[in-house]
């Protein structure tokens, strides 16, 4: 796959010019009370080329076979071409990448039947329900996936990258008395099939949980300091400050051009704030970004102020839409 992405980007006329392709393989299995509700198993394959010429902007073409590959090279410089830009984009200057990124499958997840993740579910959904007759109804859902990336560019990069995916989560319904509550819990990892066995005491939690919060009593609306365990304060930031801070939303939105300026205050001192792509076993880790780049650990707020270790941010009108933070100028 590699040649066959090199060849394709010797071939190009464009000044730059990159290629991806990915191919991810998923299954799914979820319950409704006792009714199962979705047993699926599918595989996909897809890329896009993306190429710049000085003096002009991008031009992006997508295919879903690779025969056409040769083709959609020709298109994306053709639709270059028709889009002139009065000032020239920059690529940020970056090291050639030459490698592979294989992370622990941890248990293949294409090696286990359909119908062994549908016991593992009913198993964990069974767990929630036995809890206690206060729980009217339940949700359970299994996901997993395993995706190969591809990406070649025309200034010496060349990566391959394996990632596993899995995800279990359940939702507990609780009812007494016209009193309506619910217990949730979702568990993603970079990891497979032996990361998410022996999960029944986590599920049965969600449940009391549930039942917990129809007995508790009501909160007076109010101010009130509060203590938040790692998980939840992360979603919030991740609501907060990590949405904020994605490429095409700043490049889009000029309030937050303004407001995502180095060195502005976002909070108090003991507010400290990072990107971490290289962290083992979580949903976000992945060896590199979708342009080749080696994922780091970047501080994003040091003691309440914005601020970016390891790579600077560009006014927004230079910089390439990526995931996460402003990684790759141009």
């Amino acid at each position: 796959m590699k040649d066959r992405l090199a060849q394709a980007v010797t071939q190009s006329r464009a000044d730059y010019t990159e290629i991806r392709v990915e191919r991810t393989w998923s299954s799914a299995v979820a319950f409704r009370g006792r009714r199962l509700e979705t047993a699926t198993v599918s595989e996909d394959q897809g890329g896009f080329v993306r190429v710049l010429n000085k003096g002009y902007g991008w031009g992006i073409a997508s295919f879903t076979s690779l025969d056409e590959l040769p083709t959609m090279v020709t298109r994306a410089h053709e639709l270059s071409r028709a889009v002139r830009l009065d000032e020239p984009i920059r690529l940020a200057e970056t090291a050639p990448q030459v490698a592979d990124g294989v992370l622990d499958l941890d248990g293949d997840v294409r090696g286990i039947s359909l119908g062994e993740k549908k016991k593992l579910l009913d198993r964990y959904n069974t767990a929630m329900l036995a809890v206690s007759d206060v729980i009217v109804d339940t949700q359970a859902s299994y996901r997993d996936e395993v995706s190969e990336v591809w990406y070649v560019n025309s200034e010496g990069t060349s990566t391959y990258q394996l990632c596993p995916e899995v995800v279990v989560s359940g939702t507990a319904i609780g009812r007494r008395d016209g009193s309506i509550e619910k217990g949730l819990e979702s568990i993603g990892l970079r990891k497979g099939w032996n990361s998410v066995q022996g999960l029944e005491d986590a599920f049965r939690v969600v449940a009391t949980r549930a039942v917990d919060l129809v007995d508790a009593p009501r909160v007076r609306g109010g101010a009130y300091p509060v203590i938040l365990d790692n998980e939840l304060a992360g979603v919030f930031i991740h609501e907060a400050f990590g949405h904020l801070s994605e490429a095409d939303f700043v490049y889009e939105n000029p309030q937050a051009r303004e407001m995502m300026t180095l060195g502005r205050r976002f909070g108090k001192p003991v507010l400290n704030v990072g990107d971490n792509g290289a962290a083992t076993g979580l949903r976000g880790t992945l060896p590199y970004d979708d342009e080749g780049t080696p994922t780091q650990d970047t501080q994003l707020i040091k003691e309440g102020i914005l601020q970016s270790e390891h790579t600077p941010i560009y006014p927004a009108s230079q910089s390439k839409s990526v995931r996460g933070v402003l990684t790759r100028v141009m």
